[in-house]
């Protein structure tokens, strides 16, 4: 079968959105397509949480065109032999896509423990002129200010507060960043202090403005 082209190198697994967040392995799944009958792997394996956006055999060294691993047409041929297999059919009937894209800001959220995550297309307008952004799209993180603190604004207390929330999110906006960068995204970071764009308008857009 198309699962014993696999020889585990683990790029599938280094490069796959849902497996950052931990909620997939493709790898785990060829390892049981090898091993156990289609029906097992299904079981252990649940396929409705990979987003068949290719990124892994696009990566795959024993994937070409389509012949080899190609783990995508391997997520179809799954999905199509579980909606036939009547033990499943609770599983199939439970998860889709839009489950799984829906919650993806949220478990990245929880993954790079911050409070708010969106996302934005890039407005052409609030772009500083001279200036060029990659990508067509923002990601807009967010994190909650201590209220305490907050309310005694104007003062110091409340600036030391809006300071430490900024330097958290600025670390975490160029970790995400790196992370982008090594899976092959053109990526870059922006923040309220010195970005190539004016964060307020796209935090709206992302509808996230009303939380301040």
């Amino acid at each position: 079968t198309a699962a014993n082209y696999c020889y585990e190198c683990n790029r599938c697994v280094n490069v796959c959105p849902v497996a950052f967040l931990d909620i997939f392995n493709p790898r785990e799944l060829i390892t049981d397509l090898t091993f156990l009958t289609p029906e097992e792997a299904l079981k252990n394996n649940d396929i409705w949480k990979c987003l068949t956006c290719g990124l892994c055999s696009i990566y795959c060294p024993m994937t070409k065109d389509k012949t080899g691993v190609n783990f995508t047409e391997i997520i179809k041929d799954l999905r199509s032999l579980a909606s036939e297999y009547k033990p499943l059919q609770d599983t199939l009937i439970s998860c889709n896509h839009e489950r799984v894209y829906s919650s993806l800001p949220k478990l990245m959220a929880e993954e790079l423990d911050i409070d708010f995550i969106e996302y934005t297309p890039v407005n052409e307008n609030f772009v500083f002129k001279g200036l060029k952004v990659y990508g067509k799209n923002a990601i807009i993180l967010g994190m909650e200010m201590k209220w305490d603190k907050i309310k005694t604004a104007p003062s110091g207390i409340c600036q030391i507060e809006v300071f430490r929330v900024y330097k958290v999110l600025g670390n975490i906006t160029i970790e995400l960043t790196e992370y982008l960068k090594g899976q092959g995204y053109k990526s870059e970071a922006h923040h309220p202090f010195g970005g190539k764009l004016l964060d307020g308008p796209h935090v709206v857009a992302a509808n996230l403005g009303i939380m301040g």
